[in-house]
């Protein structure tokens, strides 16, 4: 079922997903997310040793609907680390060969979600991959709960400014 693609050292992962990639939804089309969740960030081990911790990519496949909305959970996610090659690569090996791809963007993806399942699922995310994760799910949960309270909040503000006007700061 999975496509085995080329190695991800050259560019052949990224034509391969580019030229599957299809703009609007048929009902044979998989769903693909690839973002960049780590950005790549220098450090120190425990020597003192400077250590480079490349970008690390989220990934994830959803299988073809009889019509949208795509289920919550996708058939695969993975975390993939250097480079967004060994991404495209990835999502690749999660879909079936020869099929089209819709790439889907942010807005339509629960990013938590996905890096959720990699958190359960990985034993052998750890320490600073692990962290750095954990980081991004909470900088992503954070951002969900400011757009809920901005765009989904029972408070009125014409509102409460009036509430202001007439009360002051009573509580």
């Amino acid at each position: 079922m999975s496509a085995q693609p080329s190695n991800p050292s050259d560019h052949h992962s990224l034509r391969e997903l580019a030229a599957r990639v299809v703009r609007t939804w048929q009902p044979a089309c998989w769903f693909g997310f690839i973002i960049e969740a780590i950005p790549e960030e220098t450090g120190a081990d425990a020597a003192g040793e400077p250590v480079l911790h490349p970008a690390h990519f989220l990934v994830a496949a959803w299988p073809p609907v009889d019509a949208p909305p795509l289920p919550l959970m996708p058939a695969g996610a993975a975390i993939v680390s250097r480079h967004v090659i060994h991404a495209a690569a990835e999502l690749l090996r999660l879909v079936p060969r020869d099929v089209p791809i819709v790439m889907l963007g942010r807005d339509a993806v629960n990013t938590v979600l996905v890096a959720d399942m990699i958190l359960a699922g990985d034993r052998h995310l750890d320490g600073w991959y692990r962290d750095r994760l954990e980081a991004f799910a909470e900088a992503e949960r954070n951002q969900w709960r400011l757009e809920i309270g901005r765009d989904y909040s029972d408070r009125d503000e014409g509102f409460e400014r009036f509430k202001q006007r007439i009360l002051g700061n009573a509580p």
